[in-house]
């Protein structure tokens, strides 16, 4: 069954969308973070295409995010280059880990989550509000919150 291409341009050169975007559209972008899980039997729906230089990140909905990991996304994001980062449904860990890389870019955590809000709305072929999941958000959050950024 294929889903419709969701896809969003929320700024600052940071897009999110789902799988079907990866597949039709990494090429337009410099780099991508492809956010995957394995599912109870271990499979794992990944992209279609792997690239050298994007970032692989094995994330399950809801667990909590380290600071290594929270670092390895900064360092990934921080930058000017055209970024999609996406997971499944392009709905809930794809667009909470935006908030990284727009904060990696200069943008303050709460008016990016207003930007992907909007982006989202505006632009998915089927419009819909993120679904910003709260453990990694407050990890997030106390993150941006430390010295260690």
């Amino acid at each position: 069954m294929r889903r419709d291409t969701q896809i969003a341009l929320v700024g600052r050169g940071v897009s999110v969308g789902n799988f079907d975007a990866c597949d039709r559209h990494a090429a337009n972008f410099e780099k991508v973070l492809h956010v995957y899980h394995a599912d109870q039997h271990g499979h794992c729906r990944s992209c279609d295409k792997r690239r050298p230089g994007d970032m692989y990140l094995e994330y399950l909905e809801g667990t909590p995010i380290s600071v290594e990991v929270l670092d390895a996304i900064w360092d990934f994001a921080a930058g000017k280059e055209d970024m999609l980062i996406h997971c499944a449904a392009g709905l809930g860990r794809g667009p909470t880990l935006a908030l990284v890389a727009l904060a990696a870019r200069g943008l303050p955590l709460y008016q990016g989550m207003g930007w992907v809000a909007q982006a989202m709305w505006d632009q998915y072929a089927l419009p819909h509000t993120p679904q910003f999941l709260c453990k990694p958000l407050n990890d997030i959050f106390r993150y941006m919150e430390s010295d260690e950024v």
